[in-house]
Formats: structure tokens, sequence, C-alpha cells
């Protein structure tokens, strides 16, 4: 079976401790990759390469739909893993939960055309990047649960207003002191 025609790779379970810097590269040496489902969930990542994914994400053919990366001991992301996932057109699920990221890349967050689910729940998150939410008009289901978050980005209710298909937002378990001016828009029809 060649890269172009694998639809799913599945590398949950797999007690990985770290990813070669060229992850995914080989796969996207075709002008075509038909990757739908990466898993790699429920490993020992601590880490990922600085260019995770790049190689997915040149192109407008990519295919790839779910990004599994939850149950490792991920801390952080690396810088403009937030931008490699906006070019990545059919993107619908992410899931970062059960990690213990701190924080989130600056560009992390927005301008995710088709992301439906975003599961960053079980982390150690403390803030919000600014403009977290922004750009996500497909979004359903937010999990921001049982993290650290002491607040949220100004702005964040207006974000959270304009986001026409979201139905589930999950911020339980964390230490909010208050909610951004807003936010109460996001409870009207």
């Amino acid at each position: 079976m060649s890269a172009q025609n694998t639809t799913i790779l599945d590398f949950s379970n797999k007690s990985l401790t770290s990813l070669p810097d060229d992850f995914c590269l080989g796969l996207s040496r075709g002008a075509r990759t038909n990757l739908e489902f990466l898993y790699l969930n429920n490993n020992q990542l601590t880490s990922l390469p600085d260019d995770f994914c790049l190689g997915l994400s040149r192109g407008a053919r990519t295919n790839l739909v779910k990004l599994n990366l939850s149950g490792n001991q991920l801390t952080s992301l690396p810088d403009g893993f937030g931008l490699v996932l906006s070019n990545l057109p059919n993107l619908t699920r992410l899931y970062l939960s059960n990690n213990k990221l701190t924080s989130l890349p600056v560009d992390f967050g927005r301008n995710l055309l088709n992301l439906t689910d975003l599961h960053l729940n079980n982390n150690q998150l403390t803030s919000l990047p600014d403009g977290f939410g922004e750009n996500l008009p497909s979004l359903t289901r937010l999990y921001l649960n049982n993290n650290k978050l002491t607040s949220l980005p100004d702005g964040f209710g207006q974000v959270l207003s304009n986001l026409p298909s979201l139905e589930e937002l999950n911020l339980s378990n964390n230490v909010l002191k208050s909610l951004p001016v807003g936010f109460d828009g996001i409870c009207r029809n």
C-alpha cells in the first residue's frame, strides 16, 4: 500500500515517546494525499516536531478530517501549529484532550473553517490566546473543561456569539473568576 492510498494511520496505544522531525512529510510528496484520519492518541508524546504535519498542510487538496493527539503528555504545541491547522481545509475534528498543555500558540484556535469539534479538556491551560475562536463558523462543540483557566480573552463572549453552529460549550471545572463582556450574547436565540 502506498502512502497516497492510505486513508487511516493509527498509531494509538503504541507507547510512542517521540515522532521523527519529518513525520507526515512522506505523505505529502505526491500531488494529493488521501490521509483522512490520523490517530496518535494514548501514547507518551511530550512534544511534537516543530514542523508537525506541515507537509499535510501544503496544497489545497489535503484530506485530513480528524487528528487525534489526546491522551499523551504534551505540555505545549509547536509555534505555527495553528497556521498549519488552518491550512487543512477538511479538518473537522481535533482532539487534544488529556494532555498537560499549559498554553496554546498565539495562532491557535482560529480560521478553521470546517472544524466542528475542538477538544482541549483535561489539560492545564491557564489562558487562551487572543483571537481564540475567531472564524470557526462550523464549530458545534468546544470542550475547555477541567483546565486551570482563570480568565477568558477580551471579546471571547462576542466571538462565541458569532459562532452560528455552536451547540456545546463546556467550561466546567476551571477557576474562572469572571466572564468577559458580551458573554451574555451566547445565551440569546
